[in-house]
C-alpha cells in the first residue's frame, strides 16, 4: 500500500524529523521547491536554524531570488541564531522580487520595523515606516496582510486590525497570528515588556508555521523562559 502521506501532513503531525525525511524524497522525485520550503518549516520547528538558512539559500538560487518567502525564511534563520544585522540586510535583499505577499509585500517592512524596535536602531524603524508609507498607497493592501501596514502606520487600532479580513474566516489563525506579533512589538515600543510577552502569547496560541512570525515569537518566549 503506497504511503500518500506528504511533508505537510507530517508538519502537522508534529512529526518533524519524518517531515524532513520526506520533503526531501518529494523533492528528489519532483524537483519542486514547495518541498524544501516545507522542509526548512520542519527545520524550524527542530530549532536547526543554520540548516533552514542553507535551505533557503538554496532555493533563492534554484528560482532566481523571485520570491520575497524565501528571502524573509532565511532572514528569520539567520535572526534566530543571533545575528540581527545579516538577517535585515537579507530582509533588504528581498524587497525587490518578482513575487511578494498578496499585499504587495508588506511582510518584509513590518519584520524590519520588528527588527528596529527591538535593536533600537531609528535609522532602520524610519526606513521601515517609509516603506510601509509606499505600500499602503497600493490598492493590494486592501488584501491580508495589509492590514497589518496600516496598524503599524497609526491607521488602524489594536481592534481594527484583529477583526480585519472578518469576511475571510479560513484566515482567522493567519490573521491573528501575524496581528498578535505586531501588537506584541507596538508595546515592545512603549517599553510595556508585561504587554509584549502577553501578546506574544497569543501569537502563539494561534499556532500556524504559515505565519514565519510564530518562529520569532516562540523563540522571544524561550529566552523569557
Amino acid at each position: 500500500m503506497v504511503d500518500e502521506t506528504s511533508s505537510w501532513d507530517l508538519i502537522e503531525l508534529k512529526k518533524f524529523k519524518e517531515a524532513c525525511i520526506k520533503a526531501d524524497e518529494e523533492y528528489k522525485s519532483t524537483n519542486s521547491v514547495f518541498h524544501l520550503r516545507n522542509k526548512a518549516i520542519a527545520l524550524l520547528n527542530l530549532m536547526k536554524y543554520d540548516e533552514v538558512f542553507n535551505i533557503a539559500s538554496e532555493i533563492i538560487k534554484i528560482t532566481n531570488g523571485k520570491n520575497d518567502s524565501d528571502y524573509i525564511m532565511a532572514g528569520i534563520a539567520c535572526w534566530l541564531q543571533g545575528k540581527q544585522k545579516e538577517a535585515v540586510d537579507i530582509w533588504r535583499d528581498g524587497l525587490k522580487t518578482q513575487y511578494t505577499d498578496a499585499a504587495g509585500g508588506i511582510e518584509i517592512p513590518a519584520l524590519m520595523y520588528y527588527a528596529s524596535v527591538v535593536s533600537g536602531d531609528t535609522n532602520l524603524e524610519k526606513e521601515a515606516i517609509s516603506l510601509l508609507k509606499k505600500k499602503y498607497k497600493s490598492k493590494a493592501v486592501a488584501n491580508f496582510p495589509g492590514s497589518i501596514a496600516g496598524y503599524l502606520l497609526g491607521k488602524l487600532s489594536e481592534p481594527d486590525l484583529l477583526n480585519s479580513y472578518s469576511s475571510l474566516p479560513n484566515l482567522k489563525t493567519r490573521i491573528l497570528c501575524k496581528s498578535y506579533f505586531y501588537i506584541a512589538a507596538s508595546y515592545l515600543k512603549l517599553n510595556d515588556k508585561n504587554s509584549y510577552y502577553k501578546n506574544l502569547e497569543k501569537c502563539t496560541a494561534n499556532q500556524t508555521y504559515l505565519e514565519k512570525e510564530y518562529f520569532l515569537a516562540i523563540a522571544e518566549l524561550n529566552k523569557k523562559g
